[in-house]
């Protein structure tokens, strides 16, 4: 049977392209074509695929809030967003939404078959360049919200690492009575009362 693949994109020369690279490749199935959301969760019954690929930018209800609708009705279904939206805020929507990758539309048509491969075996999948923005947008968040100086943060990481204040200190070259001062101004700073509400401030990417 193979993989069965729908796709929502009302650029029709653009679908056509992906559906004619589908129905060719082994192991690959094309299920349903259309160019909004709203037909095919009208005919929901009638599908059945393992992959969505989805564009943002839809007539009628868009990509982004058509994601949780076509979730609620293909709730085993993996969506893959094909889109010329590069911004991380689009990108973050989409994952919030239920997105299991993000690719550009300039992606080659390898790239999209490797994509949807990916995601039919459990994985996420993103375009090197959606994933660079990824990486900038959070390292932007820890740079202008954090209010800890570089040393304190070396001692933040320190502790995300799992290391003692006796490791931190030999590894920074300071006094173990040192890091003890900066643990203190760090929990002062950040108004919290534990290691382990300090280390979950960074991974959130408060700090």
């Amino acid at each position: 049977m193979g993989i069965s693949i729908g796709i929502i994109e009302d650029n029709l020369t653009f679908r056509k392209n992906i559906e004619d690279f589908i129905r060719d490749l082994p192991g690959f199935k094309f299920e349903f074509g259309s160019d909004d959301v709203e037909s095919v969760l009208k005919n929901a019954l009638d599908y059945h695929p393992e992959i969505i690929l989805l564009d943002i930018e839809l007539p009628g209800i868009s990509g982004l809030e058509g994601l949780r609708l076509l979730k609620q009705s293909f709730k085993k279904t993996g969506i893959i967003i094909l889109s010329s939206h590069e911004d991380s805020e689009y990108i973050f929507k989409a994952m919030c939404n239920g997105a299991a990758a993000y690719l550009s539309k300039r992606s080659t048509l390898i790239k999209i078959k490797e994509c949807i491969e990916t995601v039919y075996h459990g994985g996420s999948y993103m375009s090197p360049t959606i994933a660079r923005k990824v990486f900038d947008h959070f390292q932007g968040v820890k740079k202008k919200t954090t209010p800890l100086s570089p040393r304190q943060m070396q001692v933040v990481e320190g502790l995300v690492d799992g290391k003692s204040y006796k490791m931190i200190a030999d590894h920074l070259t300071i006094k173990v009575e040192t890091v003890r001062g900066y643990i203190k101004e760090i929990y002062q700073k950040l108004n919290v009362h534990s290691k382990s509400e300090v280390i979950s401030k960074y991974y959130k990417g408060e700090i």
